[in-house]
């Protein structure tokens, strides 16, 4: 590399203004730690390399709803995992994270997968009850973190690092493609379509409380009215 480290591409990759980053960055294996658990045995802990899955053996959550990412900059992220997980392992609450900050960094990159850029963290709803009060008490333990890459896939939670999206929450596929699906009220499988942009199964609408209380939501219907 030339001239920057691996602390600047992060930087960088924060940036809202920008979209392409110029240097391609290659850091050492350093995993990141979570908090001790008092009911470990409740807890099954298993890593593929890039995430670590952390699900909650008593409660169970459904194949597919809404699910909530959490984003952050290089520098706050194993901070921001502990107060995550501490406060998830107390709601018994299953979530996923990147396993280290080599696998951060990869997920940012310049060539890393745009649909997954700036998924730190994802949280998996047990119902819409639960997922509607993790988005006000996850803002409330994030807001002191700088902001993190936005996420192009989710929308975002008042303008915090709290993102959230309606997919496929365990892995299913259809007999005839090897793609995510999920299940129409009718039983038909539909894909489950990540695009670069938010955007909900024609079945699905946003729960009203979200709708009335989304700051960015206002912010955008406004403007849409006046215009």
């Amino acid at each position: 590399m030339v001239g920057y480290s691996a602390d600047d591409y992060l930087r960088f990759s924060a940036d809202k203004e920008t979209i392409y980053y110029s240097e391609p960055v290659y850091a050492c294996e350093d995993a990141y730690v979570l908090p001790t658990n008092d009911n470990s045995e409740q807890w099954g802990v298993r890593s593929d390399g890039h995430w670590t899955y952390v699900n909650c053996l008593m409660y169970s959550f459904p194949p597919q709803g809404w699910k909530i990412h959490i984003t952050s900059t290089i520098y706050d992220a194993q901070n921001v995992l502990y107060d995550v997980a501490e406060y998830l392992f107390v709601k018994s609450i299953s979530f996923k994270y990147l396993s280290s900050r080599t696998c951060f960094i990869q997920a940012n990159g310049k060539y890393a997968d745009r649909l997954e850029s700036g998924k730190f963290i994802t949280i998996y709803p047990s119902s819409e009850h639960i997922f509607i009060q993790l988005l006000k008490d996850l803002k409330t333990i994030v807001c002191k973190y700088d902001d993190g890459p936005y996420i192009l896939t989710d929308k975002q939670w008042q303008n915090s690092n709290v993102f959230f999206r309606y997919g496929a929450l365990k892995p299913r596929f259809s007999n005839e493609k090897n793609v995510p699906v999920i299940v129409t009220p009718q039983g038909d499988l539909i894909p489950d379509k990540e695009l670069p942009l938010y955007s909900l199964p024609s079945f699905v609408d946003e729960p009203i409380y979200v709708k009335e209380n989304n700051y960015l939501y206002k912010i955008i219907r406004r403007c849409i009215i006046i215009g």
